[in-house]
């Protein structure tokens, strides 16, 4: 099972890498992620294979110098790329759980690790149809970008929070 997850996210990581609007090269290409852990690191070893990219562990080093694509796996890494997206650099992103905990990241997209709030609003609603208002507990200070995503897509379908 932890082999086809790793499977499906190294698919999903390879199919926005090249739907980005951007010629890169393996030397344009550089992956930051936590090495120590055994489905990112085959992750990792698998965009290599592909794309021959620069590796950085995020628990060891910064990325040096600059790319046009940046695959960040991990929140860690995620938050380490943030500072260098801009016009000219792309984040690609995967297993991170919830990239709203730290706001927005310019150019990026990526595969979370949990369902989209348009789905998941959208079943529960298949399972009771008269549902209209939907109660929600956050916590302000740490799922506040979530919490705009979730009331985005509950206007959406005509629900209300």
């Amino acid at each position: 099972m932890r082999i086809s997850k790793s499977i499906l996210l190294l698919t999903s990581v390879f199919i926005l890498i090249f739907q980005i609007p951007v010629k890169a090269f393996s030397f344009d290409v550089a992956i930051l992620a936590d090495m120590d852990i055994k489905p990112v690191a085959e992750v990792v070893d698998g965009i290599q294979e592909i794309v021959g990219a620069s590796v950085f562990d995020v628990k060891k080093e910064r990325i040096k110098g600059r790319y046009k694509v940046i695959v960040a796996l991990g929140i860690e890494a995620l938050k380490d790329a943030k500072g260098l997206a801009d016009r000219d650099t792309y984040i690609v992103y995967s297993f991170v759980a919830n990239p709203f905990d730290i706001g927005p990241v310019p150019n990026s997209t990526g595969v979370t690790l949990f369902a989209q709030f348009e789905k998941s609003l959208k079943t529960m609603t298949a399972i009771d149809p008269p549902v209209k208002r939907i109660g929600v507990v956050y916590n302000p200070a740490s799922s506040f970008y979530m919490m705009l995503e979730l009331k985005d897509s509950a206007s959406r379908l005509g629900l209300t929070l």
